[in-house]
Order: C-alpha cells, then sequence, then structure tokens
C-alpha cells in the first residue's frame, strides 16, 4: 500500500468579505477544497492518506506574495507537528486529517487588506 502525506495550501478559512474579489475568492476555495476532499476518497482504497490541513485566522489574498517569510515558517511548525501525529517508526503514514491552528500569540499572518478596510471604515 501506498503511504501519502498530503498538504491542503488553501486550508479552512473561513473568508468573508462583501468586495467581489473575497466572493470570488470564496467561490474558488470551495471549488479547490471539493477537489482535495474528491481526489483524497478516490485514492483512499490504494493508500494510506495523512492530509495537513491548516486553519489560519486571516491569510494572504490569491497572488499575494509579502508574507511568504511568515507562512513558510508557520508550513515549518505545522510539518513537524504533522509528522508527529502521522509518520509511525516505520516510516509509514497513519491516515486522517491534522487541522494545523497556529498560536494565537505567534501572529504568523497579518488580516486581508480588504478586513483592514471594513474594520477602519
Amino acid at each position: 500500500m501506498t503511504d501519502v502525506l498530503a498538504i491542503d495550501l488553501l486550508g479552512d478559512e473561513e473568508l468573508t468579505g462583501s468586495h467581489v474579489w473575497d466572493v470570488v475568492q470564496h467561490a474558488v476555495g470551495i471549488s479547490l477544497r471539493r477537489q482535495t476532499e474528491l481526489e483524497l476518497q478516490a485514492v483512499a482504497e490504494r493508500a494510506r492518506v495523512a492530509l495537513l490541513r491548516p486553519h489560519l485566522a486571516a491569510a494572504p489574498a490569491f497572488g499575494d506574495l509579502r508574507q511568504t517569510a511568515q507562512l513558510y515558517e508557520m508550513g515549518r511548525a505545522a510539518g513537524e507537528r504533522f509528522l508527529d501525529a502521522h509518520l509511525t517508526g516505520a516510516r509509514t503514514v497513519q491516515p486522517g486529517t491534522l487541522a494545523y491552528v497556529p498560536d494565537p500569540s505567534d501572529r504568523y499572518l497579518a488580516p486581508p487588506a480588504s478586513a483592514v478596510l471594513e474594520r477602519s471604515a
């Protein structure tokens, strides 16, 4: 049987906002999340799959690369927890999903620009 460690790069952030771009991002996120779930179901009988799904209070918009360093560090920390939780000593995968929630005091990511604008209005 094949072992798979997968990362859902979009995570499970609940996008909110009243701007058209916010709605488009939310629709794309829903579509990609569903595609990930369908892919996992398709390989479930042939592979042991562990999925890392980050939960971010706020994430950058599509194409916003200003917080790449913070995302990298968060990903490194999440990856360590993921491997500890789903990789056994025999280097086989324990199937399941790890919802990674960063420590709020770490402040990995600033709120998206649209959220800042809405709060200050």
